[in-house]
């Protein structure tokens, strides 16, 4: 198995480091709803799309072990009833000061790539978040694919 704690990239979300409009634009028409078992075989051809060039070897069996296990609250993107995204959040709390979203496995069917799809499944998860706190620490796996570039241009930066 791939060690992936070496693409794991630490950005800040909130307050002034954040630009909210870059959320504002008019998001695509999708149904965003929880994942099930029965989502697994939509999913896991999603990651297999997604897989050359942007993931290590191996790391397929780990997305299918996370779906499965439920640590983290993974989401479903539909258009016209398919499954076209998936996506994770889990909230790490170390203390009632400090606490970290862990965003996990962002993926949207190639064929949908720069429709403003992939936004509208990171805007939904971060909306999970409290608002009532001036900022968050959200972790995020990359391994240095141009997601760091997607994040970037919606107002995240590196600490």
């Amino acid at each position: 198995m791939t060690n992936l704690r070496k693409y794991i990239r630490r950005y800040r979300f909130g307050g002034e480091h954040i630009d909210i409009e870059r959320f504002r634009r008019p998001f695509p028409n999708l149904k965003i709803r929880r994942y099930s078992c029965e989502d697994i075989d939509r999913c896991s051809h999603i990651y297999r799309l997604n897989e050359e060039g942007r993931f290590p070897e191996g790391v397929l069996g780990h997305f299918q072990e996370a779906l499965g296990q439920q640590e983290a609250l993974y989401i479903v993107a539909e258009l016209e009833g398919e499954v076209i995204g998936v996506g994770g959040i889990r909230i790490y709390d170390f203390s009632d000061e400090i606490q970290t979203a862990c965003l996990s496995f962002g993926l949207i069917d190639p064929a949908f790539h720069g429709r403003g799809y992939g936004t509208a499944l990171l805007a939904f998860r971060l909306s999970l978040l409290d608002a009532s706190r001036p900022e968050w620490t959200v972790a995020m796996t990359s391994a240095g694919n141009g997601t760091e570039i997607f994040f970037k241009k919606l107002g995240f930066r590196a600490p």
